[in-house]
């Protein structure tokens, strides 16, 4: 993908092999056609009926193999099997014509009906949960915003990958998701595990996710999709997996922390400090004699047009 402009779209090129084309051409003849998954519709349509105007018993299949119910018995009622008759026929007739009047409004090209399509597709594979885990959550779409920018219905959230989403777009997506609601209150985080366990939790995971949305190293552009949980006070050394404990280091940057003056070192920022708890990291004395510790300000742009602001979590 490349860089998301002002408006938070992204272009894309490449290439795909016979397969892939396959499997795309096959949604795309289903859910890309006039009417499907279009966003404009106050519910849109992203299964329908069976549309196939061969099969006018789609059905019979599993009944003709003597997998299905068999017919009626000389115990049935003949106008209980009419009344069934006649209210799948007109269900089936007036969801046709929902259909096609679903077509006509449809004012989108093609382009933008497959892009659509593609989204439902994804969307449904994730909320499948049949993806397994990555980095120990489930493989879906995570987004974080303020409480302030919520009640609103503005600005912007992000995506643990690190994509910005509008306002608008990351509620439409919450009504599809299992919800999982994250409120920093600036008192503390109740989730410690102290010396129990040393690797941290899901939970703690999508707070940091929240919190530091990526790698803490200053300058560091990766999400935190692409980061694992570190502990500023090493575990080895005693330290606890407490949430204020913990920060997101990419697989580069966390491994260059180290007990030497000739390797990096974590800390987190006292409550005097312009971003209080907050990660700082300190360079080695080769590099800083002085030692002083940074944030990183890339995942909080806010930060960079208003470097005055407390750097506390999001409330």
């Amino acid at each position: 993908f490349g860089h998301q402009d002002e408006c938070g779209l992204s272009t894309m090129s490449g290439v795909v092999d016979a397969e892939l084309r396959a499997y795309m051409e096959a949604v795309f003849s289903k859910f890309a056609k006039p009417g499907k998954c279009n966003p404009a519709d106050d519910k849109p349509d992203v299964d329908g009926p069976d549309d196939d105007p061969d099969d006018d018993n789609p059905g019979d299949d599993a009944d003709s193999a003597g997998g299905g119910q068999e017919g009626p018995t000389l115990f049935d009622d003949p106008d209980d099997d009419a009344d069934r008759s006649e209210t799948s026929t007109s269900e089936k007739a007036q969801a046709e014509v929902d259909a096609e009047l679903r077509a006509v409004r449809d004012l989108r090209g093609q382009g933008r009906r497959q892009h659509d399509a593609l989204k439902v597709v994804l969307r449904q594979m994730l909320a499948s949960g049949k993806l397994g885990q990555h980095r120990g959550l489930p493989v879906t779409a995570v987004v974080t915003m303020t409480l302030k920018d919520l009640e609103a219905g503005t600005g912007h959230a992000f995506t643990a990958t690190g994509s910005m989403v509008k306002m608008r777009d990351a509620i439409r997506m919450a009504s599809h998701a299992h919800h999982y609601l994250v409120i920093f209150d600036n008192d503390g985080r109740p989730l410690h595990l102290g010396r129990s366990k040393r690797l941290a939790s899901k939970d703690q995971r999508i707070v940091l996710m929240a919190a530091d949305r990526g790698c803490s190293h200053p300058g560091c552009s990766r999400p935190a999709t692409w980061s694992q949980v570190h502990h500023v006070n090493e575990w080895a050394n005693g330290g606890c997996t407490d949430i204020e404990d913990l920060t997101f280091g990419c697989d580069q940057h966390h491994r260059l922390v180290g007990p030497n003056d000739t390797d990096w070192a974590t800390t987190k920022a006292g409550p005097e400090h312009q971003y209080p708890g907050r990660t700082l990291w300190h360079a080695p004395a080769t590099v800083d004699p002085s030692r002083r510790g940074r944030v990183n300000h890339y995942h909080h742009p806010g930060e960079y047009l208003d470097p005055e602001r407390s750097g506390a979590p999001p409330t």
